[in-house]
């Protein structure tokens, strides 16, 4: 029989980590997309920050469809 461990984030902790997580993959599709045409700052408002951010958290949480 394994023993499993588990992780538990607090709310605040796992925003955060979505947050730090957004930057990387923002910073990453900016040198990829399109062969890097794009700074990060023409392509963050190409986005919805907040939307995607939510839709993270819905779905870790359960709370997604």
């Amino acid at each position: 029989m394994s023993k499993q461990k588990t992780f538990a984030l607090e709310i605040e902790e796992l925003q955060e980590a979505i947050e730090d997580a957004y930057q990387v993959a923002l910073s990453s599709a900016a040198a990829e997309a399109f062969g890097g045409s794009y700074a990060i700052s023409q392509l963050a408002p190409m986005v919805d920050r907040t939307v995607i951010i939510d839709q993270a958290m819905a779905l870790i949480l359960g709370d997604g469809k």
